[in-house]
């Protein structure tokens, strides 16, 4: 539960490479998340290329994390696949969460970047990749070791006067 309360966007990282070994335990908790009627269209594409990823930082204006990142996957999936149109996001937003859980569990920084449904970033970011037309990436979730060794930190966002029972007032 330590990783739920401690994990961070973490958007600066050290040189420090990520190993193979840890890359594969972020994708398999990924997997592991829950997917409507089990369609479970998640798919991977890790990057560690440097000038791809300076690419795909110049499509994502505004954060500095996507060019700051050592590794990064790209999730995305085949439309060919979906059963439930409407919660392809949330199934993804949930293979995303749990790689980042993963990271932090490992002591590895993370940072999503939203890419679907926002027509321009999708259809950039799938052109740089080289998605064909049924397949559609979903996010980026950036990888590293923190630069800071004080990022993971519990911050409180608990408020009961947003938890009612029954009906709301």
């Amino acid at each position: 539960m330590e990783e739920i309360f401690t994990r961070r966007s973490i958007r600066s990282y050290t040189d420090k490479r990520i190993s193979k070994d840890s890359i594969y335990k972020i994708i398999k908790a990924g997997f592991q998340a829950p997917s409507a009627k089990n369609q479970h269209v998640e798919r991977f594409l890790v990057i560690d290329n440097q000038n791809l990823i300076i690419k795909l930082s110049q499509v994502c204006k505004g954060t500095m994390t996507v060019s700051n990142a050592k590794e990064l996957i790209a999730v995305y999936f085949d439309k060919n696949d979906v059963k439930v149109d409407e919660l392809v996001s949330v199934d993804l937003g949930m293979v995303c969460q749990n790689m980042m859980l993963e990271a932090r569990a490992l002591g590895i920084g993370s940072c999503m970047i939203g890419v679907y449904p926002l027509d321009d970033k999708t259809q950039a970011i799938n052109k740089i990749l080289r998605l064909t037309d049924s397949l559609t990436c979903f996010a980026l979730v950036c990888f590293g070791y923190p630069k800071n060794e004080n990022e993971f930190y519990n911050k409180n966002y608990f408020d009961e006067s947003k938890i009612k029972f029954n009906e709301v007032d």
